[in-house]
């Protein structure tokens, strides 16, 4: 894999980890998924 950020997901029994939208309008990432995210160096 590439180094770079990723956004990451965790399921456990079934529940998912929750994903956060940027809800900024003046960011370029408005609109999109940003967190949570992982580092690959």
């Amino acid at each position: 894999m590439e180094p770079g950020d990723y956004l990451v997901r965790a399921q456990v029994d079934g529940a998912q980890s929750p994903l956060t939208r940027d809800l900024n309008p003046a960011s370029p990432t408005f609109g999109l998924y940003v967190q949570p995210q992982v580092n690959l160096p």
